[in-house]
This record gives structure tokens, C-alpha cells and sequence, in this order.
């Protein structure tokens, strides 16, 4: 018999974003479930407009806010999305197909991003757990950032991808860039991390060259170098909140 699939997404004023989503999902999905954090533009209604049920939920951080989402979902695997990632057609095939034999209790996804007008081959790319059988008890663990999904059971991969739209502009990259730094200096603090020098000189280097050259970014173009540069900014941040949140205590 074929396993069912939920097509689960947590939202905020994405109106610009998951309709395109939510299509890229309409032939694969038996239910789709998402947690809303009261949009006060046009989420809720696109949403429901794909036969979505979207339930109201106050924003309680990533990782509650996906436990909670994931408790609402009743099929037997849940294919978890942010409201700015697409199902490619490809992939779409390839999760049909598993759900006639499902081998594992989760999938890994290659995912693709798509900035500056281009999709990029090497910079951002990376395998994200998303899709899980109900049954292996999956459940989010973390913090604010970086929040991690455990199953119990053995893990698969798939060789189709998502595309991930990530942001609408330059500056919004580097806005949430930004933002994101902060985050992460406020989790290292919170942990008791001490801001060192050694940190904010070397770490944003170690982190420009690991996107640029390791990760072969530098075959992405200008996008590869725009995104290398921002690994560099979001590092150096990073530990200058760090010393920020020290020096207040």
C-alpha cells in the first residue's frame, strides 16, 4: 500500500513566497498543514486556497514552532518546507516513487539556492533533512538557530533536490545576515562563550575561504563571491555581538 504524505510549513507574511511552494507540492501532497504566526497580509488565504489547513500558533521559536506543526500532521510521512523552497518536478517523481516502498525513516535533500538570477551550482549548497516517516517519532531539537531534526531509525538520501528562493534582494540578504549574527552571538553568550580576538580576526577568513574555495563558490561567479563575503560578515558578527553582549554584562 502507498504511504500518504503531509506537506508541513510554518509562515509569517509569506504571500510573495508560498504560493509557488504550495504548487510545487500540489501533485505529491495527501495534506497539507500549516502553522501560522498571525500574517497580516495574504498568507492564510493563498494557503487555504491550496486546500491547506492553517492554524493560528504565536510565534514560540523555531524548534517549538515545528513540534507544534508536526502534531497537527496525520499522514504517514511529513515532508517538512520553508515557504521559500520548491519541490522540483524531478523530486517531486522521486518522492512518488519512495512512497510506494518506503526503505528508511527519514530522507536527506539536496538543496540548491537560486540568488542574483541564477541558481547556484556551488555556493549554499547542502543536503537538509526534511522528509520523515510519522511513525520514527521525529522531533526538532536546538535553539533559536540551527534547530536539528531527529528520527528514530536509519536515514536515506535523494538524488532529486529542492530549489530554495532565498531572498529578494541584496539588501535583505544582508539585513538578515545581520540579524542571524546576532542570533548566534546570543546563543554563544547564553552557553557561556568567551569572546576572543583570535576569534574575530581568524574565523571570518576561515569562513570566506571555506565558502569561496572549498566549497568552490568561486565557480558560482559574482553570486559565489557576494555569498562568500557574507560568510565572511555574518563570522566577524557574530563574535563583535559577542564581545557587545560581554562588555553590557
Amino acid at each position: 500500500m502507498t504511504a500518504t504524505l503531509t506537506v508541513a510549513l510554518i509562515s509569517f507574511n509569506e504571500e510573495s513566497n508560498i504560493a509557488r511552494t504550495l504548487e510545487s507540492v500540489s501533485s505529491i501532497a495527501d495534506e497539507i498543514v500549516v502553522v501560522d504566526s498571525y500574517s497580516t497580509d495574504k498568507t492564510r488565504e493563498i494557503a487555504e486556497s491550496y486546500g491547506a489547513k492553517v492554524v493560528s500558533h504565536a510565534w514560540s521559536g523555531f524548534t517549538e514552532q515545528k513540534n507544534f506543526l508536526f502534531s497537527l500532521c496525520s499522514k504517514d510521512f511529513i515532508l517538512n518546507l520553508d515557504c521559500d523552497e520548491v519541490v522540483t518536478e524531478d523530486l517531486a517523481k522521486e518522492i512518488k516513487a519512495m512512497l510506494e516502498q518506503p526503505k528508511f525513516a527519514g530522507y536527506r535533500i539536496p538543496m540548491r539556492t537560486f540568488y542574483m538570477g541564477k541558481l547556484l551550482k556551488y555556493a549554499w549548497y547542502a543536503e537538509k533533512f526534511r522528509l520523515v516517516k510519522r511513525s520514527a517519532h521525529p522531533i526538532w531539537r536546538g535553539g533559536d538557530i540551527h534547530e536539528k531534526l531527529n528520527v528514530e531509525g536509519e536515514i536515506g538520501r535523494l538524488k532529486q533536490g529542492l530549489v530554495h528562493y532565498s531572498y529578494a534582494d541584496i539588501e535583505d540578504h544582508y539585513t538578515r545576515t545581520v540579524k542571524y549574527a546576532r542570533l548566534g552571538a546570543m546563543k554563544k553568550f547564553k552557553a557561556g562563550k568567551k569572546f576572543h580576538y583570535h576569534s574575530l580576526i581568524l574565523n571570518p577568513g576561515f569562513a570566506f575561504i571555506k565558502s569561496y574555495f572549498l566549497q568552490k563558490g568561486v565557480l558560482d561567479g559574482l553570486p559565489g563571491f557576494v555569498v562568500a563575503c557574507s560568510s565572511w560578515l555574518a563570522a566577524f558578527l557574530k563574535y563583535l555581538f559577542l564581545y557587545e553582549l560581554q562588555h553590557k554584562k
